[in-house]
């Protein structure tokens, strides 16, 4: 369940890049930061799991 959350989250944050490419969502890049900081292990795991998504790496190659 966690997986597929992530994958949506990945997929709703490359939408919310707009053809310019600016970021409409910057919070976003925050929360997987801070949630790869995170002492907590399941914080971790989100965060690991969105950066190793394909639609996390179109974010970073907009």
């Amino acid at each position: 369940m966690r997986k597929k959350l992530c994958d949506i989250i990945g997929e709703l944050a490359h939408n919310m890049i707009d053809d310019e490419g600016n970021n409409k969502w910057p919070e976003f890049l925050q929360f997987l930061f801070e949630s790869a900081c995170s002492p907590t292990i399941p914080h971790k795991e989100v965060a690991l799991t969105l950066f190793s998504g394909d639609s996390i790496l179109k974010l970073f190659n907009t």
